[in-house]
């Protein structure tokens, strides 16, 4: 048997050893007043040999005082001196200190766990995990930015066409606010008349035979006017090319087009000069402008004297140029022929003006091909869009390169990304977890964690919960993880995605479930030790002020004689025999532990009846008293055992000291009997 405990002592070493993040095991150092000074070190594993960059042998027996300085010295030994001194584990998250070996500020996640006069210190290095998340940060506050800021109406569409974000713009154009056009679909606001060629147009861009589309159509306001919007939608895709929402943005031209329901039928070129008063509309004959519209001083800076007669490229990127003179050869063109498209274009002051370009062909008083081209200033909604990707880029990017599992997921809470550390995590790929439901990740038996997390995020309006839970990965293996989700909302508190985080704590787990196992079980009976039994007792008598509880206090009989004649060997055998009868003989709920030497003490919960507690303690007794065969010895073991049951005032010392008073009366009147406190 003491080959068993030092075996499960030497299991619970190597536990510890073979943590992936530093740990210490620190002996404290005190002064002549018993107060702590300073702290030993006694142990460490690989991982903090590493970290603090000395050999084990330069580490061992030396103290903090000789090897560190500064803030996080005098910090850690605060930390150790109040975990020693409480006697109670100590758990910091986030802390920011210098580096002891660098001396650049970090952050860590600090771990105290005390044991008599000496305290385990693990720490995690967590400065990386806090700039992916401040990177995360940045990209969904860009992107909200964006959203907000845009002078037109913009939205994010899920595939089935409900609503993933709105902006401002959008509400007002389509006068509803963003909670109500957060519970509808754009098919719900399309008119009728559209709907058709809109939805062929999207189903192409969802299954990738195009990246865009545009499209002037009719949407319907809640009080049942029609305004028309001039729509672009594009497809945003994942890395590996799968359709994941629409992008789109809706310029009002609902004055533009009644204006040209408006206008009488006239050749083409004028009527387009007429309908397009508010954006710069030119006339080009070969490639020299011969016409401008007023409107080229508002839009470009230019008075309308600086541009005619001058060649059309003259005001094109030149990067753009040849792609634009292309389209706008006039050789053999149709008077029904038109082409579309957008680039930059010089203003008055040096700077380059996105805009959206449509020109047509028509033919002047010589019957000679000319070009009427209208250009619409979409410089804000160009930079947008890049604004949009690059907030996108940045999140895929911090993401990919996370050390911690993670992964967005929509309102309804399914994912929509997972990065590579989650799919390590989980050993699934990422196509295996794109569309499930967050919850689905976990293990059965801890759905109603997640329940109560989504409760806490959708009722109370928290912006973030943490538990720590199980997740089974694609072997059916139990993964343990400190899971934290953060709702991303907008200005009106409305969630538009999550971010999910998986921390894998299992070796942590597993490391305090060994220190369990060593702070409160005896090594050689696998019961509770006096303490935890104890406090067992406290709890107990803690919740009631006429507790249904009974204690047994029992001592072997003779039990010194058995080592002094056949060994301790033998001894402790004996000692773990009886405690498996022991427990054999009690109920679910009750508790059993060894105090010390041959002593055990019982604690029956649900019994406030002394025939109930002698029959169980009888029970006891005569299962003890069967012969058992040790080391080719044949023992006779017998017990005695003393009962009490509560009293009016009684305190958990005072209940056990009459049921050790009873069993001293049961050995001194003949032993291997039960006695009843007075």
């Amino acid at each position: 048997m003491t080959e068993d405990v030092d075996l499960r002592n030497q299991a619970a070493l190597a536990v510890l050893h073979a943590l992936p993040f530093p740990m210490v095991l620190w002996a404290a150092v005190r002064d002549e007043h018993s107060q702590i000074v300073d702290c030993r070190y006694l142990d460490c594993n690989a991982a903090a040999i590493e970290y603090l960059r000395l050999s084990k042998s330069e580490l061992l027996g030396r103290r903090m005082a000789e090897l560190f300085h500064g803030a996080a010295a005098e910090t850690a030994l605060g930390w150790a001196r109040q975990a020693i001194e409480s006697k109670q584990p100590l758990v910091l998250d986030d802390q920011t200190l210098p580096s002891a070996v660098t001396g650049d500020e970090r952050r860590f996640s600090i771990s105290m766990t005390p044991a008599q006069d000496t305290v385990m210190f693990m720490w995690r290095d967590v400065t990386a995990q806090y700039d992916s998340e401040q990177a995360l940060r940045a990209s969904e506050e860009t992107l909200r930015v964006v959203m907000q800021s845009a002078p037109v109406a913009m939205n994010l569409t899920a595939p089935d066409g409900t609503f993933i974000r709105v902006n401002p713009a959008m509400s007002a154009f389509l006068g509803r606010d963003e909670p109500t056009l957060m519970q509808t679909t754009w098919q719900a606001i399309t008119h009728p008349d559209d709907l058709a060629e809109d939805l062929a147009l999207a189903r192409a861009v969802a299954r990738g035979e195009q990246d865009s589309y545009r499209l002037t159509k009719r949407f319907i306001r809640p009080d049942g006017s029609v305004v028309w919007g001039d729509l672009a939608v594009s497809a945003v895709r994942d890395a590996a090319g799968e359709f994941q929402f629409y992008i789109a943005q809706i310029v009002d031209v609902s004055e533009l087009v009644k204006k040209r329901e408006d206008l009488t039928r006239s050749q083409d070129h004028y009527r387009l000069l007429a309908e397009n008063t508010s954006d710069v509309v030119l006339r080009v004959e070969g490639t020299r402008v011969a016409w401008v519209s007023p409107s080229v001083a508002e839009v470009l800076g230019w008075r309308p004297a600086d541009v005619l007669g001058r060649p059309i490229e003259d005001f094109l990127d030149p990067e753009q140029r040849a792609a634009v003179l292309t389209a706008m050869r006039t050789e053999d063109s149709a008077p029904d022929r038109h082409a579309s498209g957008q680039f930059r274009v010089l203003c008055q002051d040096g700077a380059w003006l996105w805009v959206d370009a449509s020109a047509r062909w028509a033919a002047n008083s010589e019957q000679l091909p000319v070009t009427v081209v209208r250009l619409r200033n979409v410089d804000d909604e160009v930079r947008a869009r890049a604004a949009l990707a690059a907030s996108e880029e940045r999140l895929r990017t911090a993401m990919q390169a996370a050390p911690i599992g993670m992964a967005l997921a929509d309102n309804h809470g399914l994912i929509t990304q997972a990065n590579p550390a989650l799919c390590d995590l989980l050993g699934r790929g990422s196509d295996d977890l794109v569309g499930l439901h967050v919850s689905a990740l976990s293990h059965p038996d801890d759905r109603g964690i997640d329940d109560e997390m989504w409760t806490a995020l959708n009722s109370s309006q928290a912006s973030a919960v943490t538990r720590e839970k199980r997740l089974a990965d694609s072997q059916g293996h139990v993964v343990w993880v400190h899971n934290a989700i953060a709702a991303a909302r907008d200005d009106q508190g409305t969630v538009a995605n999550y971010v999910v985080q998986f921390l894998d704590v299992t070796q942590h787990r597993l490391a305090a479930q060994a220190l369990d196992e060593l702070a409160h079980h005896d090594p050689l009976t696998g019961l509770k030790n006096r303490r935890a039994v104890l406090e067992h007792v406290v709890t107990i008598m803690a919740q009631s002020p006429s507790p249904p509880i009974a204690t047994l206090f029992i001592d072997v009989d003779r039990f010194k004689n058995v080592n002094d004649s056949y060994g301790h060997g033998v001894g402790d055998a004996l000692l773990a025999a009886i405690a498996k009868r022991i427990v054999s003989c009690l109920r679910f709920g009750d508790a059993v532990g060894r105090i010390g030497g041959d002593e055990f003490l019982i604690v029956l919960h649900g019994v406030n009846d002394l025939a109930a507690s002698l029959e169980v303690a009888d029970k006891v007794r005569r299962a003890v008293a069967e012969p058992l065969v040790i080391d080719g010895l044949r023992v006779h073991p017998t017990i005695s055992l003393g009962v009490s049951l509560p009293r009016a005032g009684d305190t958990p010392d005072s209940l056990i000291a009459r049921a050790d008073r009873a069993l001293y009366e049961a050995k001194e009147t003949g032993r291997n009997r039960v006695a009843i406190s007075d």
